[in-house]
């Protein structure tokens, strides 16, 4: 997943020089991202421009050779520095001196880690430099730079070199052909991620055995039972299940729509029907990547659902605990109703029983002291 990351960016940059690059750039750098022999970025945010994009403050001088020199800082930038490849293309958005303010102000550029010969060996390099790593919580193979252009302290001290995609004062339009490929691939992903995360909910309900059948709660002697017998649990993995496979439909419903609109495009069709698809494609980008898989997927996230047949996970670093596992012998359900109970149970934290009041039957439940969650207890008082 995390080297995934930046074929998808490489992917956005194509669909944008292939839309909107000249005949000069398309003719030196499609063929090596669409090899992958380079990789693309997109570099949009900015310590105060996040969600914010007309904040922006990089700028683009125009020089006298007809290429612009790129100056400024952004943050958040996936690949924005590696040795994957040999080289790295770099889509940033910036003001020239004359931008009006606000999204209408702003360009795209090519701004290439290294800069391209004429005969398409590479030069000197381009003055884009990563001054730092991003610390995130998962995917840190998939690296989070802060990028600045022409920045005096470090590199030649030169501002960056960068090449114009497509109008001035258009960057938003070319960059959203990056944001929307991205969108889709992000939610795919997503996708892959809630069925996967309900997969193994579903392997852990069958064989976690807690409780008696609700059928014969009140009876003490009753046998234990997996909790795929209680009714809470099944509605969280058919909650769970519900959504993977809507959205696995939804995805590929708009594949549909977005290969009609690439081949009218290649036909050079015009008409109602182009334009339809064309709206389709975009309006059902969205909900893809905005339909949240930690809603119903709680098993592997941090904000549990109350029947989270895995009692929920960290997703936050921990030298005491890793990301992404599970609770073991303290996940439960109430001894009355059977409803999971979404609360913190790990033995690693806690140093007494623990009573949680459940919020179905409002019984009050007591943490089950085993042998581990003993030994763990006695190590938390020692320290």
């Amino acid at each position: 997943m995390a080297f995934g990351i930046g074929p998808v960016l490489t992917m956005g940059a194509v669909e944008a020089l292939a839309a909107h690059g000249s005949d000069e750039l398309r003719q030196t750098y499609l063929a090596k991202l669409t090899s992958g022999e380079w990789m693309g970025t997109m570099q949009l945010t900015e310590p105060q421009a996040g969600s914010d994009v007309g904040a922006l403050r990089t700028k683009a001088q125009r020089a006298g050779d007809g290429t612009y020199r790129i100056t400024g800082q952004k943050i958040f930038i996936t690949y924005g520095e590696h040795d994957f490849t040999d080289n790295i293309i770099h889509l940033v958005l910036a003001r020239t001196p004359d931008a009006p303010a606000g999204t209408k102000g702003i360009s795209c550029f090519i701004v290439p880690k290294f800069l391209v010969g004429d005969d398409g060996s590479l030069g000197e390099r381009n003055d884009v430099q990563c001054v730092s790593i991003e610390h995130k919580m998962g995917i840190k193979v998939s690296n989070t730079c802060e990028v600045t252009f022409g920045d005096t302290s470090i590199g030649n001290g030169e501002p960056a070199r960068g090449y114009l995609l497509g109008e001035v004062h258009d960057g938003i339009a070319q960059m959203f052909q990056v944001i929307e490929n991205a969108r889709m691939m992000v939610g795919t992903k997503a996708i892959a991620t809630l069925s996967t995360g309900y997969l193994n909910a579903l392997d852990y309900a069958k064989s976690r055995v807690q409780g008696a059948d609700l059928t014969q709660a009140s009876d003490k002697t009753a046998p234990r039972v997996t909790i795929t017998h209680h009714p809470d649990v099944r509605r969280s993995l058919m909650t769970q299940k519900s959504f993977a496979e809507a959205m696995r439909a939804l995805v590929l419903y708009t594949a549909t729509w977005q290969d009609k609109v690439m081949q009218a495009e290649h036909d050079g069709e015009t008409g109602d029907d182009t334009e339809l698809a064309a709206a389709v494609k975009t309006m059902w980008s969205a909900p893809v990547i905005a339909t949240d898989p930690a809603i119903p997927s709680q098993p592997y996230s941090g904000t549990t659902e109350p029947g989270s047949p895995d009692g929920g996970t960290a997703v936050q670093e921990d030298p005491d605990r890793p990301a992404f596992a599970g609770n073991g012998p303290n996940d439960y359900v109430c001894v009355e109703c059977g409803n999971v109970l979404a609360a913190a149970m790990d033995p690693m934290y806690m140093t007494k029983k623990v009573r949680v009041k459940c919020g179905r039957c409002k019984t009050v439940n007591v943490s089950i002291e085993t042998p581990e969650v003993e030994a763990a207890m006695r190590h938390r008082r020692r320290g």
